[in-house]
Formats: C-alpha cells, sequence, structure tokens
C-alpha cells in the first residue's frame, strides 16, 4: 500500500469526488491540466513565458492537492517524492 504524507480520507475522497471517472483520461498525465495544476504559457516568436497555474477545474480539488503538497514539503522525514519537488 501507498502513502503519502498529507494525503488523507479528505484529500482522497475529494479527489475521487471530482474525477469521478478515471476511464475518461486516456493517460494520467492529463490530469493535472484539467484539474488546472500546469502552468500557463505565452508564446509568440521568440518570447515564451511560463506564468502561473491556469485555475482550470475544480477550486476544491486544486487547493486540497496544493495543502497536501504543502504537508509533504515541509515533513521532517525526505522522500523520493520530497527530493523530487524541492
Amino acid at each position: 500500500m501507498m502513502s503519502l504524507p498529507g494525503v488523507g480520507a479528505v484529500v482522497a475522497l475529494t479527489y475521487q469526488s471530482v474525477i469521478d471517472d478515471p476511464g475518461r483520461f486516456t493517460f494520467s498525465k492529463k490530469v493535472g491540466p484539467w484539474v488546472g495544476l500546469t502552468p500557463s504559457r505565452s508564446q509568440s516568436g521568440k518570447r515564451d513565458v511560463s506564468g502561473g497555474i491556469t485555475n482550470a477545474g475544480d477550486v476544491n480539488l486544486r487547493r486540497a492537492l496544493c495543502q497536501a503538497a504543502t504537508v509533504m514539503m515541509h515533513r521532517d522525514r525526505s522522500t523520493w517524492l520530497r527530493t523530487w519537488a524541492a
């Protein structure tokens, strides 16, 4: 069984209720943009600006995932995910 610090019952139930049918996503990498957790981009010629997150999708799920990530980053023990995120 896998577990992550910060991801408890509330975050898991929020994720499950918003995603509803995971079969509608052909790849797991498509969930992030659907939720709005990918940076916005503005490209024109040589100019390529990466902005803040797009804020598309469900605000409650995005908020729960951001709080879970904050908890994970501020825990004492080091994990591979924390090392990757840092």
